[in-house]
């Protein structure tokens, strides 16, 4: 049979008897298998179909077409299902698979990326970033949809197998209502510290979720930021009544407070991040009025001050041996000191934006900028050079942060998804399935192979986020 354009796909119904043809530019046929006779044409007429596939049950369609959308065909009925109907990928949808057992899809586009949904609701688990540009022609998923197999490529013939989930959430931790804001694990990685807009600082297990205990003191209600102390006994909250409050985390009892009348600045200040010293000795903190302030830990007494333009601050971070203190915000002000003499050594601007997030590789020769356009960039620490170009998520980038590796970078926001990009901002290593709110805040555990989520709908979750190796964001090569 001669259809006249180049065939992308031929596929047989589980039962042998039909098989499906995805042609260029044609509508997909399906034909008797021992006579070729076609039997039926599903789709646009003027439209080319790249890949197609039986259900395990042979009842459903999936169709791949060249302008990226992804259709499920009911073959009894003779009609499209809602199922993917939203789907709109930016490139080709060049080939589609079934897990045995009719759960799960698969399909990969022209730019290299592979993603895995479920049949039924369409939910999206998996993205398997840049596989390799260009035509992906085989993709096959093991019956628990825990394997992927894939190969081709437009300049190399790669076959990859992937060990699914990439990231599985494994546990809700903790729960605030409104919304959850700030989180961090513990020193030794067993629990999780979360505050959002209650006023109240939990923790949870980070293995089975359930709450240890409550921390309550903050007025005025939401907490925006807490952090560890190095030894891990003790940790510090800010809020929005402008204290910083210093607690002990297995008794719960709050050891000491900076009140809010020793913060310079303006009226209704509010401290919107703090961050403690890699030594432990010092606090440093921003907030509304545009002051970055260092204090002593143990006494509370501030020790400098300096303003950055007046303009809202809403990230402080240190470099990991502690000698260099970073500071951003509105109007997209990024600013680094030496934290020894507390000079500032460079500053820099990437107006009209907001900067949510600054932080530091664990190596201390970069810093990560999160910026509420949507961007991420990389700076050198010591000079402000900027480093590569930007790369950039759909909508506000709310929080970014390194592993404690270094050899991934995390980012959350208003796209509901968090994504695991490699250190140089090159690629996304992957993406999380995507959450019911915007995500605040992220934060790996201390061996960097769990991550856990502050979310707008009040849930904290840990996701394990552990990658095959070798290979880790590429797959294993066979």
């Amino acid at each position: 049979t001669n259809f006249g354009k180049p065939v992308m796909n031929v596929r047989f119904n589980p039962t042998g008897r039909t098989l499906v043809v995805a042609t260029e530019a044609n509508p997909a046929s399906i034909l008797e298998a021992e006579t070729l006779r076609t039997i039926r044409t599903i789709g646009d007429p003027a439209g080319g179909h790249f890949g197609a596939a039986f259900s395990p049950d042979g009842r459903r369609l999936l169709i791949g077409t060249t302008d990226g959308r992804v259709r499920v065909w009911d073959l009894a009925g003779s009609a499209w299902l809602s199922v993917f109907s939203e789907i709109q990928e930016a490139d080709g949808v060049l080939s589609t698979a079934w897990s045995p057992d009719g759960r799960w899809v698969a399909w990969a586009v022209y730019a290299g990326d592979i993603r895995i949904a479920e049949a039924d609701s369409g939910r999206i688990r998996d993205v398997i970033p840049g596989h390799v540009r260009g035509w992906i022609p085989m993709l096959q998923l093991s019956r628990d949809a825990y394997w992927l197999l894939a190969s081709g490529g437009a300049t190399a013939t790669a076959t990859r197998l992937w060990r699914l989930p990439l990231g599985r959430e494994m546990t809700p931790a903790a729960h605030h209502t409104p919304r959850a804001w700030a989180v961090t694990f513990t020193a030794d990685g067993d629990r999780v510290l979360s505050a959002g807009f209650d006023g109240v600082i939990r923790l949870a297990d980070a293995a089975d979720g359930h709450e240890i205990r409550a921390f309550s003191g903050h007025t005025n209600s939401v907490i925006w930021s807490i952090d560890v102390a190095p030894g891990g006994r003790e940790f510090v909250s800010a809020g929005q009544d402008c204290a910083l409050r210093i607690w002990d985390l297995e008794t719960g009892a709050e050891r000491r407070t900076i009140p809010a009348q020793t913060h310079p600045g303006v009226d209704n200040d509010v401290t919107l991040n703090v961050a403690i010293s890699p030594d432990g000795r010092r606090l440093a903190s921003a907030g509304h009025d545009g002051n970055v302030q260092v204090w002593d830990y143990a006494s509370g007494r501030r020790l400098w001050v300096d303003n950055l333009e007046s303009v809202r601050l809403w990230s402080v971070a240190w470099s990991p041996d502690g000698g260099l203190l970073a500071a951003a915000g509105a109007g997209g002000h990024v600013a680094v000191w030496d934290a020894h003499d507390l000079t500032r050594l460079w500053g820099a601007r990437v107006p009209p934006d907001v900067i949510g997030t600054v932080a530091f590789h664990p190596a201390g020769d970069r810093l990560l900028t999160a910026h509420w356009s949507g961007e991420l960039r990389l700076w050198e620490a010591r000079t402000g050079r900027p480093l590569g170009s930007p790369v950039k998520h759909q909508g506000i980038v709310r929080h970014a942060t390194f592993s404690p590796d270094g050899k991934r970078m995390a980012s959350a926001g208003f796209d509901r998804m968090v994504r695991l990009w490699d250190d140089r901002l090159r690629r996304t290593v992957f993406t999380l399935p995507q959450e019911p709110g915007t995500i605040n805040g992220v934060a790996f555990s201390p061996d960097g192979e769990r991550l856990a989520s502050a979310n707008d709908d009040g849930h904290v979750r840990i996701w394990q986020t552990r990658l095959p190796s070798p290979g880790a964001g590429e797959g294993e090569t066979r």
